[in-house]
């Protein structure tokens, strides 16, 4: 069985990339045992999701951001 830590990188490599079938296999035999890994795993899910819409969401930020000079 993989430890928390294990999962929890797992977990973070799944925002960005797929798991192979064993991976994600594995994650799932973690999971009912473990509060705290079931917590993660749903939190970095809704980060990832959200991050994806993000810059969509927002215009992005002027160029001259720092500059003291007045005219």
């Amino acid at each position: 069985m993989l430890t928390c830590h294990e999962v929890t990188q797992l977990a973070s490599r799944a925002c960005d990339m797929p798991l192979r079938l064993k991976q994600r296999l594995r994650i799932s035999l973690h999971l009912p045992f473990c509060k705290g890994c079931r917590h993660f795993k749903r939190q970095i899910g809704m980060l990832s999701r959200w991050t994806k819409n993000f810059p969509n969401a927002v215009s992005p930020l002027p160029t001259d951001i720092g500059s003291s000079e007045k005219s």
